[in-house]
């Protein structure tokens, strides 16, 4: 299916697969044509694809839009939009109105007759067909391969060949994760003797896969969560981190071409945190321990939280239907994203903050993070994902490249990289390049 069926998300413009409606239109037409139980009088049109929640990072989830169904009115969904699709909707049948008639001046009563008679015994062996086939079946079951029985597609097998003297262009999206993956990337292939062609900070997520998938990049960092959600459309993520890996790796594979390296420890998803003094006092560890709060002291459980946050499924909502307590709209006061972290510092308006959790001004605050108990937030780890003609030439190198640098980024050593760049305003190459360093991963 092409890019036509695709609906976009607002904050990283990345797609969910729609079904081509043409398809629709052509099974209905042949089963009209052989069902054996004679034509059916009409095709209910199939209803608009179900929408799916942005898959992103939350900290890309800045934005709403909205979506126009297949028929194009305007629907309310806040995270969607539906986009052109360079096909026309507004071209109304054929007038067949002036159509010419055929004439018969020049032909004798006998002629008209006869060429009526051959027409109805045409019509009367197309009939006489369609019942022969109605009765005995369509002919064509035993040639037609049932889905099931279909063969998997085949998976490209790494190469084997040395990175020394390769060309390989590295791109990432335009946050200070991002950026500094990009950078690690950039310097641990320069050190293995690639050519390097620098593509990072090319935008959203939408604009670095759509690089990826067109072959103006060869490799950036994602996320599983991303992937599972946003890029295949699921609703339900993968509660254990290496089974969800291996999903989002074996279809990435299988359907696109796109190869995943062993993904990072660290997990960039939402998470509820508070200052060390409110921990000292309120002694809360876990999500469950704030709902046990909100029933003993409900006014001590007051929540800072950006306007995604407050009405996605994966975010506030969901939290509250998932662990069973709510939270009063008194208690809860929406902020801008990087005003959460002052705030929850600060205990002004509130004692809890939404962060996300590998935000670096959580370390440079000295937040604390509740654990999420019943693994109720989506994962978002990360790997590097490369494409097929350089799977097929370097695989096998570039999983011995990465594995210990990806092994090695766990959410504390994440969360102080990124608040070098955030907080204390470094150069994302340079974060990366000292920290390889500092390693061991490069010389």
């Amino acid at each position: 299916m092409g890019r036509r069926g695709r609906a976009r998300c607002r904050c990283c413009r990345s797609g969910s697969v729609r079904t081509n409606t043409t398809d629709v239109h052509l099974a209905a037409f042949a089963h009209n044509l052989v069902s054996s139980n004679g034509p059916t009088t009409a095709v209910a049109p199939r209803p608009p694809p179900r929408l799916r929640p942005c898959g992103c990072p939350p900290e890309q989830q800045t934005g709403r839009r909205l979506l126009r169904s297949v028929a194009g009115r305007a629907s309310d969904h806040p995270y969607w939009r539906r986009p052109a699709t360079g096909r026309r909707t507004d071209v109304s049948p054929r007038d067949t109105r002036h159509r010419a008639r055929p004439t018969w001046s020049g032909h004798t009563t006998t002629e008209r007759n006869t060429v009526r008679i051959r027409n109805l015994h045409l019509a009367g062996g197309i009939a006489a067909a369609a019942l022969l086939i109605s009765a005995c079946g369509n002919g064509l079951e035993d040639d037609t391969p049932d889905v099931d029985d279909a063969a998997p597609d085949e998976v490209a097998e790494p190469g084997d060949a040395a990175l020394d003297g390769a060309t390989i262009t590295v791109g990432s999206k335009d946050f200070d994760e991002q950026l500094i993956l990009g950078e690690i990337s950039v310097a641990l292939l320069e050190d293995a003797g690639v050519d390097v062609v620098n593509e990072v900070n090319l935008g959203g997520t939408d604009a670095a896969r759509a690089a990826l998938e067109s072959g103006e990049i060869d490799h950036y960092w994602e996320y599983t969560g991303t992937a599972w959600i946003s890029f295949f459309g699921e609703t339900d993520p993968i509660p254990d981190r290496v089974e969800q890996y291996e999903a989002v790796r074996d279809r990435e594979a299988t359907e696109r071409g796109l190869f995943w390296l062993e993904p990072t420890p660290f997990n960039n998803t939402y998470g509820i945190a508070l200052s060390q003094e409110a921990d000292a006092e309120l002694g809360v560890d876990t999500i469950s321990e704030m709902g046990e709060l909100l029933e003993t002291d409900p006014d001590a459980v007051t929540l800072c939280v950006e306007s995604e946050f407050n009405v996605r499924d994966d975010g506030l909502p969901g939290m509250e239907a998932h662990y069973g307590f709510e939270i009063p709209s008194g208690n809860v006061t929406v902020l801008d994203t990087g005003v959460i972290y002052g705030a929850t510092a600060d205990r002004d308006p509130c004692n809890f903050g939404e962060v996300f959790t590998t935000d670096g001004r959580i370390a440079a605050l000295d937040l604390k993070v509740l654990e999420d108990d019943q693994a109720f937030f989506p994962l978002y780890n990360v790997s590097p994902v490369f494409v097929e003609d350089v799977w097929v030439e370097y695989g096998s190198a570039l999983e011995a490249l990465y594995a210990p640098v990806a092994a090695a980024l766990d959410d504390d050593t994440m969360a102080a990289l990124n608040a070098r760049v955030s907080a204390d305003g470094e150069r994302p190459s340079d974060v990366a390049a000292d920290w390889l360093t500092e390693n061991g991963f490069i010389g």
